[in-house]
């Protein structure tokens, strides 16, 4: 499937790339009141996030994809349409099959390409580090899309074993990250929604201590990240890193522990 990536064309009616329609929204009542169907796959996410996370791989490899939350299916399927890539794997801790991802996936052809595993909880490492060795044998990773729970230590757990499986100069997406400081009455009134978990932020804090205390011109884990609203996107560099790793080990904070600060 690996080659030459298709025109992407967005209409008024959707993102359209080769014939399938892709309803791209971050609307929460237009993405909870829409299904996906073979006629419009719903994708939620803003168009920013969507070329924000194009933008990030347009130069590099995009041959083996790791997208963690499948939802209505739409993430999945755009990787896939997209980028082109040799393997994709997708997990969802929902347990039942998305059909119509299924279908999409039969009606290109792509069972040997696109995998996905459903009942899976994103925390649960040895799962997700079986399954990742099952269906790419080994191989590094190019891209790691995590749009999953949203939740600090859920997507912290994640972070620390498949970060390291990227190859130097993958990417590694953390999308949503800023639910905690969005404006909207949902997420601040009453302490809003997820009032009583820690903010996903905490996450990015430390992705930005393990960038800081690489050296100018060393081996870094991390080499760059990049943030906008609705993403961020962490690089890797190219200093080696077990997995799952101990987050808390590739920082210095001056001999003080990180703890969750809001």
């Amino acid at each position: 499937m690996s080659g030459a990536r298709p025109p992407l064309s967005w209409e008024p009616d959707g993102l359209h790339i080769e014939g399938t329609r892709f309803l791209v929204s971050d609307n929460a009542e237009e993405y909870l009141a829409n299904e996906s169907s073979l006629d419009g796959i719903v994708v939620a996410k803003s168009r920013e996030m969507v070329e924000d996370l194009l933008a990030s791989v347009a130069d590099g490899r995009t041959d083996r994809i790791v997208d963690v939350g499948i939802y209505k299916g739409g993430s999945t399927a755009l990787l896939a349409a997209a980028l082109r890539p040799l393997r994709l794997t997708a997990f969802d801790v929902a347990p039942e099959p998305v059909e119509v991802l299924e279908d999409f996936v039969a009606a290109h052809d792509w069972a040997e390409v696109v995998h996905s595993h459903y009942g899976v909880d994103q925390a649960d490492l040895p799962a997700l580090l079986a399954l990742i060795e099952k269906d790419h044998g080994g191989e590094p990773l190019d891209l790691v899309v995590d749009d999953a729970s949203h939740f600090y230590r859920e997507t912290r757990a994640t972070f620390s074993a498949l970060f390291p499986l990227l190859r130097p100069g993958g990417v590694y997406v953390i999308e949503d990250w800023a639910w905690a400081h969005y404006s909207e009455p949902l997420w601040q009134e009453h302490g809003g929604w997820f009032h009583d978990r820690p903010a996903l932020t905490n996450l990015i804090v430390e992705v930005l201590m393990m960038l800081g205390s690489g050296s100018k011109n060393g081996a870094n884990g991390v080499a760059k990240v990049t943030a906008q609203r609705g993403s961020v996107q962490v690089v890797r560099g190219p200093a080696p890193l077990s997995s799952p790793m101990r987050i808390e080990e590739q920082y210095r904070n001056r001999g003080l522990p990180f703890r969750p600060l809001m």
